[in-house]
């Protein structure tokens, strides 16, 4: 049987991926991190939580409706927002900023959403779990196989939409020079709603997943967006495939690290069970460590640094 430390291993590093993903593509379209991104899971979460516990829908078909709320609620947040401070000479700060309070607004109003919930439907949210509604197959709970059935084939439509439509070389085209493809003729308003789309499309899938295994509760936020900026660091800020190379590195580090370090065994005794919660407590460290050695030693992640030598093609 597959321990539970493992499982979590599988989970988030699909949830990694999925967020990595949508973190770098809108660094690579707008030009600034989006703070708010681990915010759109939140909604994703939260409409999986009403959708099945409230609504008694299958948790599973709640996924689809996620994404495509928060995919219209990124493409909303583009025209009434981004589009206008961007206008501004100091938009790109001034968005970066806009979208830190945004995400304290969404962790309110979520916040305010789950009390509600407690005080007219009597249902207790406890973070938004739902382990209870998931299936098992041969002993592994569904979540377990479905977030990496779903990260790998989403990862793989986007190659193949990024790569060999016209549409995604379109949007392609725009994060390298957005002037640039303007002249060409391309509609670059309708690339940055397109690319808002699946950004919000995949942290709503993220958030989707996230409470069939575990909870919001606490600072797991602000945790898993530092995770998602080291991820999106060490793959590189302006490739897409660095954003999945990074959120495999990056959850390996994290969390397999600390569970081959935590099972290592010396005379049949784990090496470091008196150091456990030290251990532990280092994890959250982990992304942050990597951010500044990454930022130090290659400033552009691992696929800038690929590309930066001789014998690789430009």
């Amino acid at each position: 049987m597959i321990s539970d430390a493992v499982i979590g291993i599988i989970i988030q590093l699909g949830m990694v991926v999925l967020l990595c993903i949508g973190f770098t593509f809108t660094y690579q379209i707008e030009g600034f991190p989006n703070f708010a991104h681990i915010g759109f899971t939140l909604i994703g979460t939260t409409i999986t939580f009403t959708m099945t516990k409230l609504m008694g829908i299958n948790p599973y078909l709640s996924w689809p409706v996620s994404m495509i709320l928060c995919g219209l609620l990124g493409v909303a947040l583009y025209v009434f927002m981004v589009t206008p401070i961007k206008r501004r000479r100091d938009g790109n700060i001034a968005i970066t900023i806009a979208f830190y309070a945004l995400s304290i607004v969404i962790e309110t109003v979520v916040g305010v959403y789950s009390y509600w919930i407690v005080i007219s439907r009597h249902e207790t949210t406890r973070g938004f779990v739902l382990k209870k509604y998931d299936f098992t197959f041969l002993d592994i709970p569904g979540v377990a196989i479905m977030t990496p059935l779903a990260s790998v084939c989403l990862v793989v439509v986007l190659y193949v939409f990024l790569s060999r439509t016209r549409f995604g070389l379109a949007i392609r085209a725009v994060s390298e020079n957005e002037n640039l493809s303007a002249v060409f003729g391309i509609n670059t308003s309708r690339i940055h709603m397109a690319s808002w789309f699946i950004v919000g499309a995949l942290a709503g899938l993220a958030g989707s997943i996230i409470p069939l295994w575990t909870s919001m509760r606490g600072s797991f936020g602000e945790e898993m967006l530092v995770t998602v900026m080291a991820g999106s660091i060490i793959g590189g800020l302006d490739s897409i495939y660095g954003a999945v190379i990074g959120g495999v590195l990056i959850t390996l580090f994290q969390k397999g690290l600390i569970f081959a370090v935590m099972n290592f065994e010396t005379h049949g005794r784990p090496l470091l069970i008196n150091f456990s919660i030290v251990i532990l407590g280092f994890g959250k460290l982990i992304p942050i460590i990597f951010i500044f050695v990454i930022l130090m030693l290659m400033p552009d992640g691992i696929t800038g640094y690929v590309r930066s030598k001789k014998w690789v093609r430009r």
